[in-house]
């Protein structure tokens, strides 16, 4: 399956000069269904790490922010 979107383009539409219409090609729009699903997929990972991240940035400024400053050492 193409991933690029030029490679896409090329095998998206055919002619049908018969109609004088654009039809997509066989397997077509099911192909772009599958990337679209893979996308959704992958945007929805995106997003759990992006939380995760997020949570483990928050908990360490937190614990920054909390913690006792660092004693002096002795002259």
């Amino acid at each position: 399956m193409p991933r690029a979107t030029s490679e896409t383009a090329a095998i998206l539409l055919f002619a049908d000069l018969t109609e004088a219409a654009v039809q997509p090609c066989p397997g077509v729009l099911d192909a772009l269904r599958a990337q679209l699903s893979d996308l959704d997929h992958r945007a929805a990972e995106l997003a759990a790490a992006r939380a995760v991240l997020r949570d483990t940035i928050a908990g360490a400024e937190t614990r920054t922010a909390s913690a006792p400053a660092p004693a002096s050492a002795p002259e």
